[in-house]
């Protein structure tokens, strides 16, 4: 957290902030300890994103993902994740967050404005 915190503050001047992590790191089960890092998003006026493809459906009193695991709920600003993993493996990915975010990703996002959606087949699988 020393380090993050150092970055925050060398960023001081910058009009905007942003903490990403993930919920869970794939490679060692390590859970982002969102409290703390939520707590110095505060501090220092920083949005946090997490993305918690390895973590919703698997964690979580109800499955929410590291999120609700870490007592976060409300404190993440946008969360990105997967609909290839314990959400039924089908193709394609989420990101949700308060809608002036998500409306501004939608109009500046060039992935998002170029992409295709979920295919029909796919959509419809039950």
């Amino acid at each position: 957290m020393d380090d993050l915190e150092s970055k925050l503050q060398e960023a001081a001047g910058a009009r905007h902030r942003l903490i990403a992590t993930d919920g869970v790191f794939s490679m060692d089960g390590f859970i982002a300890r969102l409290g703390e890092i939520c707590d110095l998003a505060d501090r220092y006026d920083a949005l946090v994103m997490v993305d918690d493809s390895h973590a919703v459906g698997v964690i979580g009193g109800g499955g929410r993902g590291s999120i609700e695991y870490r007592d976060v709920l409300g404190r993440v600003d946008i969360v990105t994740g997967t609909l290839g993993k314990a959400l039924g493996g089908a193709s394609g990915g989420y990101t949700s967050g308060r809608s002036e975010i998500i409306e501004m990703l939608r109009q500046r996002s060039r992935p998002y404005l170029f992409s295709n959606s979920l295919a029909p087949m796919i959509a419809a699988a039950r």
